[in-house]
């Protein structure tokens, strides 16, 4: 009997990007000295993810919308998730 197939570790890409998103803090996204914000810098986010590889939020939300993630950002992604997510976690979601 062959082995069972194993189970993927996240079970949408919207799970996926965002356990491979930094925080807004590992991002650089800190406030300007000196000014009071009401956000939390150690959450992740798709629009972290998004400044991190340096395109709009809404071109992450296309691709989550779409099931799709284009294989050039995806070694970036995975450089940037300091080692949360892999390549494999990528394979179902990439397209050339």
């Amino acid at each position: 009997m062959p082995p069972a197939a194993a189970k993927p570790r996240f079970a949408t890409l919207k799970e996926l990007l965002l356990e491979a998103a930094p925080t807004a803090r590992e991002a650089g996204m800190e406030p300007a000295p000196g000014r009071k914000h009401r956000f939390n810098y150690d959450l992740r986010s798709i629009a972290t993810l998004a400044h991190s590889l340096g395109l709009s939020p809404w071109s992450v939300y296309l691709w989550m919308k779409r099931g799709r993630v284009p294989p050039n950002h995806v070694p970036t992604i995975v450089a940037n998730a300091n080692g949360r997510v892999t390549l494999d976690d990528f394979r179902k979601y990439v397209y050339s």
